[in-house]
């Protein structure tokens, strides 16, 4: 699940993910989804456009490799 908020010239994108609440499940094996927020991505509104006409483009052409990223990733 994701959200998109707006507030002036910038564009918050939230994503969560829902796991099953630790402390019931450890404790009797209930299960009680729990909404948890992964990740928040704060960008300009011109590069929330950007993104979408990138995943308009290969969505709708899945032929087409998405563009490199910006570098290799260090850990």
């Amino acid at each position: 699940m994701f959200n998109v908020s707006v507030v002036g010239s910038l564009a918050t994108l939230t994503f969560t993910h829902v796991r099953p609440e630790p402390t019931a499940l450890l404790r009797d094996g209930t299960i009680n989804p729990n909404s948890v927020v992964r990740a928040r991505i704060v960008l300009t509104i011109n590069n929330l456009l950007a993104l979408r006409d990138l995943l308009d483009r290969v969505i709708q052409k899945p032929d087409i490799p998405a563009p490199p990223s910006g570098g290799p990733t260090r850990h």
